[in-house]
């Protein structure tokens, strides 16, 4: 399996996190949608706590104020696996 990896640029947590959840589908296939952009703790709590991401070390948001560095820490993680 790969996965597309989506930049946050210029987006909002909310726009991000349902491209992400698109291309996670087969790693995390039930996903809670994100609506608006304080969701974006949740739905990262069911990426970093999902046994098949495991592997990739995902950062827990909680230690997160705010989207965008957590972001920028799970793209990195899940670059450092080669993906």
């Amino acid at each position: 399996m790969s996965l597309r990896i989506i930049y946050p640029y210029g987006m909002t947590a909310a726009r991000w996190c349902s491209q992400m959840a698109m291309g996670l589908t087969d790693y995390v296939p039930q996903l809670p949608k994100v609506s608006n952009d304080s969701e974006w703790v949740p739905w990262a709590r069911s990426v970093a706590g999902n046994a098949s991401m495991s592997v990739y070390k995902i950062p827990p948001p909680d230690r997160y104020r705010t989207w965008r560095p957590w972001a920028s820490d799970f793209i990195r993680a899940l670059s450092s696996v080669g993906l």
